[in-house]
């Protein structure tokens, strides 16, 4: 999930960066940290995927499909892959999660089945 600052600004930039700086790694959050919405008497947060387990009052209110995609620069220079397998050696622009700290892996649906892939995060 991309926010418009996100999306906007910083994601457009990210090939011309990457090409001058290929050692940086670059991992995002929308968030800043993990709000505690009773400690800092908040009301009301939007965030993603599983929540804990929680006494507080939780709603889906939308469903975001996710996309894998490259840019025809990154295919050329990394090749197209084929299977999950063919993603060996292929990177990322890597979304912490807010409460793991970890690196989000990619997840893919094959025939009804969600399987997660890892590849470093550039």
């Amino acid at each position: 999930v991309q926010g418009t600052i996100a999306r906007h600004f910083l994601l457009p930039g990210f090939p011309d960066f990457l090409a001058r700086h290929p050692h940086i790694q670059i991992s995002m959050s929308e968030g800043d940290r993990w709000v505690d919405m009773v400690q800092e008497g908040v009301d009301c947060v939007l965030r993603y995927g599983k929540l804990p387990d929680s006494e507080l009052v939780a709603r889906q209110v939308a469903t975001l499909d996710r996309l894998t995609c490259a840019t025809p620069a990154y295919l050329a220079r990394f090749g197209t892959p084929t299977s999950l397998a063919s993603l060996d050696g292929h990177q990322m622009v890597g979304i912490r999660s807010v409460t793991t700290g970890n690196v989000t892996p990619l997840e893919f649906d094959v025939h009804g089945e969600i399987q997660a892939v890892s590849i470093p995060a550039v």
